[in-house]
């Protein structure tokens, strides 16, 4: 049994991922829980049964509402929440700070990815997404798929399929993206009928290059990357490259955390 988490700040720009993981929930059987930092009664979050009732989805999704306090920093008080839960995915709303903003109010939804072992679906506020917020109708037919490295592109891509088929897309256009010189690693795409899988090759910088193909099909579009988290001075000054895409992605992006 899957179980999906959507960590929750009880504000206005949780509204899209929550939609989301309600829809995910319901497309897959999964569990679905609402973990919020604070001692604020779980009632204040939103509840999925009333959202399918506006959907006019008569089946049920199996919800959780959990608030919980450990710890004076919210992060860590929802990381240890995760922990306990142990989801198969993460779904939360982010900011987009870059810069010296970037530096002093990190956003709190990378902070929490990059230190879950699981995979995360981050929503930049005002990005589209895949699910109709009218009918609750499930669009994802579109992912790219950055893939510089064997072992990277590997673990993106089985995300991307698992993604996939958590939303039962009965179309999806696999983009393979390699950007720069050199040869991109060879990667086995299982395919499903109605599936397609291309391989694309672009000169560029390479965040600006990757954002650009997940803003090209204005909703639907999910951008599938695999992090390693902070592995130098570098990514913890500026951000490791999945955080630099997120930063500027007109879309969603599942963070995919390697061992």
């Amino acid at each position: 049994m899957l179980t999906i988490a959507h960590a929750t700040a009880l504000s206005s720009e949780d509204t899209r991922p929550f939609e989301h993981s309600v829809a995910l929930a319901h497309r897959s059987g999964a569990t679905l829980c609402s973990v919020h930092a604070g001692s604020e009664p779980p009632n204040l979050m939103p509840e999925a049964t009333d959202l399918l009732k506006r959907w006019h989805i008569a089946d049920e999704v199996r919800h959780q509402r959990m608030s919980h306090t450990c710890c004076d920093d919210p992060v860590d008080t929802v990381l240890d929440a995760l922990k306990k839960l142990s989801p198969d995915l993460v779904v939360c709303a982010t900011h987009q700070r870059s810069g010296v903003f970037r530096i002093f109010m990190d956003s709190r939804a990378e902070s929490l990815a990059n230190n879950l072992r699981m995979p995360t679906l981050l929503f930049p506020i005002g990005a589209p997404g895949f699910v109709s917020s009218d009918t609750g109708a499930v669009d994802l037919h579109r992912m790219v798929i950055p893939v510089g490295d064997a072992e990277a592109a590997r673990a993106a891509v089985d995300k991307a399929v698992w993604l996939g088929e958590m939303a039962k897309s009965p179309r999806l256009e696999m983009i393979l993206l390699h950007v720069g010189e050199g040869a991109a690693p060879r990667v086995d795409v299982p395919i499903h009928e109605g599936w397609t899988a291309r391989a694309v090759q672009a000169d560029g910088d390479l965040e600006a290059v990757i954002a650009a193909y997940g803003a090209e099909d204005h909703g639907g579009t999910v951008v599938v990357m695999a992090t390693r988290g902070h592995d130098s001075v570098g990514d913890v000054l500026v951000g490791s490259h999945t955080e630099r895409v997120l930063r500027i992605a007109k879309c969603p992006v599942l963070m995919v955390p390697l061992a």
